[in-house]
């Protein structure tokens, strides 16, 4: 716990991007989970509302299939009576026939007023199977529009079930990748940390560390060199150091710019004032990307290398003074 207090008061002196990358990555990391946990879910219900209604399907073909035998042996039932019913009337029609030619004769046996009342039996049987048959298939349309229901309902699920599934399939792999990206931020935000206390380390006892990422190249040292330009005297008030045109310049120590503009012989320049009672001066610089009253954090970008105003290449002149313009010391004492 010491450690982690001691770079959480790193993080005001140096920037350390990683370290925020790998924070920043946590809460992302737990709305993947809570989507993947509402996707689950949805997952789950969708499946049990498949079961519900493949129960209710087999329900429904159960009952369909009863419906359509009790159908059948009412149609057979109804053939069968139709058939007593033709046997009956063609008597009726024969006895009816025989009485009109034997108007004198014993015919009990044959009584028409027996057949009419067979008749009007069988017809009656008819008409209430007819009914009965009628009902049935209306039952048997309702049941065979829950089965089509039931059966778009069912597709429509799996095509939604398919979808989550794939959703949930992409998520999950988001969730995997987010965790890897923060597995490797957090190696980093180590990294950057332990590189933090090292330079911490080292600013305590130098006072400042490079103002440039690379290899420190000097093309001119501090102190006495003839004269460049035939504008600069003979006197070097700082260290200059060569490189590209565009690299970064970093700010050697946190502090506060009191000054940062053009000047016709250091061309764009900053000064940063330093708790440590120090100036530190850049010069030449093509950009400037700070402003009079800013505060700037150890290795924070402050420009870009150039070589604006009085000078023969890209470089940076770095100083090093115990006030504004005056007090110059020589950098390769606290820069190494």
């Amino acid at each position: 716990m010491k450690s982690f207090v001691l770079l959480a008061g790193l993080g005001l002196l140096f920037c350390l991007p990683d370290v925020t990358q790998a924070t920043e990555t946590t809460p992302q990391i737990k709305a993947q989970e809570s989507t993947i946990v509402a996707l689950e879910k949805q997952v789950t219900e969708n499946q049990n509302q498949q079961v519900t209604l493949e129960e209710e399907s087999k329900t429904l073909n159960s009952e369909q299939e009863i419906i359509e035998k009790e159908i059948v042996a009412l149609n057979n039932e109804q053939a069968q009576l139709q058939e007593q019913l033709m046997t009956k009337e063609e008597r009726l029609r024969v006895v009816a026939a025989i009485q009109g030619v034997m108007s004198g004769a014993n015919l009990s046996g044959y009584s028409i007023k027996n057949h009419e009342n067979e008749i009007k039996t069988l017809k009656e049987r008819m008409a209430t199977l007819e009914a009965t048959i009628a009902e049935k298939e209306t039952t048997l349309s309702q049941l065979e529009a829950d089965v089509t229901t039931n059966t778009t309902e069912k597709e429509t699920l799996v095509e939604e079930f398919e979808t989550l599934t794939e959703m949930l399939a992409d998520e999950k792999a988001t969730l995997e990748t987010l965790k890897e990206e923060q597995a490797i931020a957090e190696e980093k935000a180590k990294a950057a940390e332990a590189k933090a206390k090292q330079l911490a380390d080292k600013l305590a006892v130098t006072g400042f560390l490079s103002p440039l990422k690379g290899a420190l190249n000097v093309s001119s040292s501090f102190g006495y060199r003839a004269d460049p330009t035939g504008y600069s005297g003979n006197m070097h008030d700082g260290i200059d150091y060569t490189g590209n045109q565009g690299e970064a310049i970093l700010a050697a120590r946190y502090g506060t710019v009191v000054e940062a503009g053009n000047h016709w012989s250091a061309g764009n320049y900053a000064i940063i004032q330093h708790d440590n009672g120090y100036y530190t001066y850049y010069m030449h610089m093509t950009d400037v990307y700070v402003t009079v009253g800013q505060s700037v954090t150890t290795l924070e970008q402050i420009g870009t290398m150039g070589t604006t105003g009085n000078s023969t290449g890209v470089h940076l002149h770095f100083g090093i003074a115990t006030d504004i313009w005056s007090g110059f010391v020589d950098p390769a004492n606290f820069i190494y």
